[in-house]
């Protein structure tokens, strides 16, 4: 994809969301941004940008900048090599718009916050070069923190800043943009707040390395007796698991001198209501959680990932009830989210925060600041051992209790957000379901039997009844199945269908990437024969199309060139995929042929299912006649075809209605021997008419209707 078609996206997405909630991105948009070369063209539209950094297009594009580069964060633990590939072009980027003089420095600045804050690396002459313009102009409001102490102190009174948290978490995106020494500095001015000694303690988690080593000299200068006034030493007690191994002798002497000044936890926070979603197709849990401390509530919500821990958190010292239900509103219908118990947290937290730590992934500030308030066992990280967990819960099963799961075991998948539960990139060489099965389920057990498992418990610890409280036992004991049992030879119709799935999604995620790739290239057009199958004798018909045509241009032109009347369903398939009027990713939607169905189907080019000659896709007309059509690409026309044109074809299409390819037949029968008792049939469908001939196709007559039909 070129620079242009991905401005060009963000102009669409800007005009078609006009009056509608920009906060939440279409799936549409976050594939798009999901690719790690999508961050490049964010950072060169946002440094470039030729909208003002006040504006709400520029807030827009910096969604969008988040959304990239939190995917791109996920990367340096999945893929380190690959991230820092990437890494480099972004960095390369950068440099370039600095070299030639396009950089809009506000703008800039805003954007290279954002990748600092994920972890994205920034060249030094490109933060020197931000740097040097912010600190000599301290006019740039918003972004110049170190003015005079009195103005800073002023600024934290005005801003309502009560305590060490309210401070890092207006402050620590900005932090990262500081030159060598402004931590020290800025930390030196609020040291005559009673909380800054928190702060500076909770910025001990901060993601960019050059800032925890300079909070860390700066704590180190502190005399003793300062530690007397932090006020929650559970900080110290949590950084000692999740802090870097340079800093862990002196947490442990930090946490020494606090408790020498009798500084207690004071666990008066309560936590009031948790709310949990389905681990997804990544392996992901949305968990949230609402606390209460004297009169004020406090929100925190993030992703639990099987894989990476405990990422993106958000954390809201200051929220209300109506904050917390419009959250729960949004998670409920975003991720089926449902209300369970603390044990739930309680169980999960340790277990996900030691995968945490196997990754490599560093706790965010904002869930550290949850830690900091609830009971400190949930923020010790505990590794979990599967077996353990099941057995836990549900009595070692007898062979005949598992052949019975095994046999239901794909009625997990009846509830909704295991609809995601695919496997998008599978392993080379997979090509059928048993392939699936071997080279993803059973090639690492473990796999799907942590999410099953996770599920599991939050089936246990649900506090409604509802379609989930009879299937903790089926989780657990699919998930035992899995981890104990030799599969290799069994019918396992849980295993099976997510192959299918997964299969599909690999489909239609060629299918999205080759759309994008079409859209960058000129058309060209494709001589195409379509056939209708099973009949005799042959109706077939050879005509050109666009290969950016879309499959319901598609439909309209076969119904033209084959001579249908366009009065019942239809839809296409390839390979695996069925792609009807209502497609929109899920292959198995029920088929309605309405206005609004047929958007799917537009967006899709044909040139994203057929790529080369001899590619061949099935058109599926009228389910009760159940007409079968094959479509071949024959030939790559260089030359693009704007209006489709038959160039051939044999015999006339079937009537409508005629009980398919049988009743067909006996149609063609009745035409040849034309007895007394076949007259009435003839006459119905019109083949008793004077110079009828069912051998008959009028290419001519065929061309002008599609001239007629796609003059538009």
């Amino acid at each position: 994809m070129e620079l242009s078609t991905f401005i060009g996206a963000f102009e669409d997405y800007l005009e078609n969301n006009a009056a509608k909630d920009l906060s939440v991105l279409p799936p549409d948009i976050q594939l798009l941004l999901e690719s790690p070369l999508s961050l490049n063209y964010v950072v060169t539209m946002g440094c470039t940008s030729p909208y003002d950094d006040e504006s709400d297009e520029f807030e827009l594009l910096l969604q969008w900048l988040e959304y990239s580069a939190g995917h791109f964060y996920l990367l340096k633990r999945s893929d380190p090599e690959l991230f820092h590939q990437f890494n480099e072009i972004v960095s390369a980027v950068l440099i370039a718009l600095l070299e030639d003089d396009k950089i809009h420095p506000d703008c800039a600045y805003q954007v290279v916050r954002v990748l600092k804050s994920h972890q994205v690396s920034v060249p030094e002459e490109v933060m020197s070069w931000l740097q040097e313009i912010y600190m000599d102009n301290a006019n740039h409001t918003g972004t110049n923190v170190i003015d005079t102490p009195e103005d800073l102190i002023s600024h934290i009174h005005a801003s309502g800043i009560r305590n060490g948290e309210d401070f890092v978490l207006l402050m620590m995106s900005e932090l990262a943009m500081l030159p060598a020494g402004g931590i020290t500095q800025l930390l030196s001015i609020v040291s005559e707040l009673h909380w800054y000694l928190d702060a500076a303690v909770i910025l001990l988690a901060h993601q960019d390395e050059n800032v925890r080593v300079e909070v860390q000299d700066f704590l180190q200068q502190l005399p003793d007796s300062e530690w007397s006034k932090l006020s929650n030493i559970k900080y110290l007690s949590l950084l000692r698991y999740h802090a870097d191994v340079s800093l862990k002798a002196d947490l442990e002497r930090w946490q020494r001198l606090t408790l020498r000044a009798q500084k207690h936890d004071e666990n008066d926070t309560e936590v009031v209501e948790v709310q949990a979603s389905m681990p997804d197709g990544q392996d992901t849990v949305v968990l949230m959680l609402l606390l209460k401390r004297d009169t004020e509530y406090s929100v925190w919500s993030g992703m639990l990932r099987l894989d990476l821990g405990v990422v993106d958190g958000m954390y809201r010292p200051d929220a209300d009830m109506e904050e917390w239900l419009q959250l729960k509103s949004m998670a409920a219908e975003d991720v089926d989210s449902m209300a369970v118990s603390l044990d739930y947290p309680a169980k999960v937290f340790p277990w996900l925060l030691a995968v945490g730590q196997k990754a490599g992934t560093w706790l965010d500030i904002e869930t550290l600041m949850l830690l900091a308030r609830v009971p400190l066992s949930w923020g010790q990280p505990q590794p979990v051992r599967l077996l353990d967990v099941i057995k836990e819960f549900e009595a070692v099963p007898s062979e005949r209790e598992i052949n019975q799961v095994r046999s239901c075991s794909a009625m997990i998948l009846n509830h909704p957000i295991t609809q995601t539960w695919f496997e998008i990139d599978l392993p080379a060489g997979c090509k059928t379901v048993r392939d699936v099965i071997n080279k993803v389920y059973l090639a690492d057990r473990t796999y799907l039997a942590k999410r099953l498992v996770l599920s599991g418990l939050l089936c246990r610890y649900q506090l409604k009844s509802d379609l989930l409280a009879d299937d903790e036992k089926l989780f657990m004991l699919c998930a035992y199945d899995l981890l104990v049992n030799d599969l290799k030879r069994k019918k396992l119709p849980l295993l099976e269908q997510l192959a299918e799935r997964s299969l599909s999604a690999m489909d239609e995620k060629a299918v999205f990437l080759a759309t994008n790739k079409l859209s960058m290239q000129p058309g060209h057009g494709y001589v195409l024969k379509i056939e209708l199958n099973g009949v005799s004798p042959a109706v077939w018909r050879r005509f050109t199309v666009s290969n950016k045509c879309s499959l319901l241009d598609l439909h309209t032109a076969v119904q033209v060139v084959m001579g249908w009347d366009d009065t019942h369903l239809f839809e296409f398939q390839k390979g695996r995929t069925r792609y009807s009027p209502d497609f929109n990713g899920n292959v198995d939607g029920d088929i309605d042929n309405d206005d609004e169905g047929f958007d799917g189907l537009a967006a899709i080019p044909l040139g994203s299912l057929l790529k080369k000659p001899s590619d061949s896709i099935h058109y599926i007309y009228d389910f009760g006649d159940n007409w079968h059509h094959t479509i071949t690409l024959e030939r790559i026309n260089k030359r693009d075809c704007l209006t489709p044109i038959v160039t051939a074809g044999k015999n006339m299409c079937p009537p409508e209605d005629c009980g398919g390819v049988p009743g067909y037949q006996e149609l063609l029968k009745a035409y040849k021997l034309k007895k007394e008792d076949d007259l009435e049939q003839l006459e119905w469908f019109g083949w008793d008419e004077e110079g009828f001939d069912p051998k008959v196709f009028d290419k001519k007559a065929v061309n002008q209707r599609l001239q007629h039909v796609f003059a538009d």
